[in-house]
């Protein structure tokens, strides 16, 4: 009983001292007020964001699939956020958890429009869990998860950890397709 209380007691100081905030490895922190600059009118953006206090000691990767190959995107920790600038157009993305599970989002994205997803974290602080797309369009949510998160940005570091990854994190997309293809189209997570 005095040891849950001490464990209860310490992830509570914890997560209050970080603000909910998790330590990103591989990645360029930027300004926690950067401005996201709005997409070009031949572009689409997509800001990945992570709040929240499950996972909140996980690292969660994204990676667009091109020609079947998993690209980096970005690295996420809990009070993170990356931007992303792509084409319109169609585009499969990936979050691999740090328990190596996996998910799949489709989306089909306009031109100069800006998209915001949650990356999301359902399960324990410490314990596996799943890892999950949000697509996110009330506004207030947004301009609150926005405010909230630290941005982050690819460096030659990050390069350097997928290049050293590439064979688990294809076994990690090849599953997840497996998954998506046995999953009913209304359950899919789709941007639209």
């Amino acid at each position: 009983m005095k040891f849950t209380l001490w464990l209860l007691t310490a992830v509570v100081l914890m997560v209050g001292m970080n603000g909910c905030s998790g330590n990103v490895v591989h990645m360029e922190e930027g300004a926690k007020d950067a401005v996201i600059s709005a997409p070009k009118a031949d572009e689409s953006k997509i800001v990945f964001m992570r709040t929240g206090v499950y996972g909140v000691a996980k690292q969660t990767s994204v990676f667009e699939i091109v020609d079947e190959n998993p690209k980096l995107v970005g690295i996420l920790a809990s009070g993170k956020k990356l931007v992303y600038t792509t084409t319109p157009g169609k585009h499969t993305f990936m979050a691999v958890g740090s328990g190596l599970d996996s998910t799949l989002m489709s989306t089909t994205l306009k031109k100069n429009k800006m998209y915001y997803v949650e990356v999301d974290i359902v399960g324990g602080i410490w314990s596996v869990a799943d890892v999950v797309f949000v697509p996110m369009t009330d506004k207030a949510d947004i301009k609150s998860m926005l405010d909230d998160c630290q941005l982050v940005k690819l460096n030659d570091e990050s390069q350097k950890w997928a290049d050293e990854n590439a064979e688990d994190i294809k076994n990690n997309y090849l599953a997840a397709k497996e998954t998506w293809l046995d999953t009913d189209l209304e359950d899919r997570v789709i941007i639209k």
